[in-house]
């Protein structure tokens, strides 16, 4: 949650389309981080596994973009979203809850007409924020962990890797 006023919702009214330029708007949205240890706390399995606070944050964070979008006839786009900001968190965001947050978090865009979504992958950032919890390496919410690590093991899918499976099915 940002205080710059940058979202679809805000630039719409501002007139950012006056001329018809812009082709579709994009949204990008983590629902919880551990950029700072302070939000690390809440980057729980109990807190991922809410449906109830999933559907609570797409609607209040997401949804006036969206829907502003719509009215203006273009479509939106979920540009980048996650689970965890800053990389994920080991021990929740590379379990089985990062699957299943996955499958209700994409139905429930799906649900609110998104034209795609794009859920976020790979290595992190150095130093993506002074505070970050996570160290450089590879993303915990990846749907793959790519190479052999001392750190995090072998090489292999992770457990989002079976909720985009599922996706692909319902699909």
């Amino acid at each position: 949650i940002t205080p710059l006023k940058v979202r679809p919702v805000d630039l719409i009214s501002k007139g950012i389309d006056t001329e018809g330029q812009v082709g579709q708007f994009s949204i990008h949205s983590y629902v919880y981080n551990t950029c700072t240890p302070e939000s690390t706390d809440k980057a729980t399995i109990e807190n991922l596994l809410n449906h109830t606070q999933i559907v609570s944050f797409a609607d209040q964070e997401v949804g006036p973009s969206a829907e502003a979008t719509r009215e203006h006839g273009k479509p939106w786009v979920m540009g980048e979203f996650n689970s965890i900001a800053c990389s994920g968190k080991p021990g929740v965001s590379d379990t089985f809850t990062q699957a299943l947050w996955t499958i209700d978090t994409e139905l429930t865009y799906a649900a609110m007409n998104a034209s795609s979504v794009n859920l976020h992958q790979g290595a992190t950032l150095v130093l993506q924020s002074d505070k970050q919890t996570n160290t450089p390496g590879f993303s915990t919410y990846s749907f793959v962990y790519p190479r052999d690590s001392e750190k995090h093991g072998e090489a292999r899918a992770n457990p989002v890797f079976s909720g985009l499976l599922f996706l692909t099915e319902v699909f």
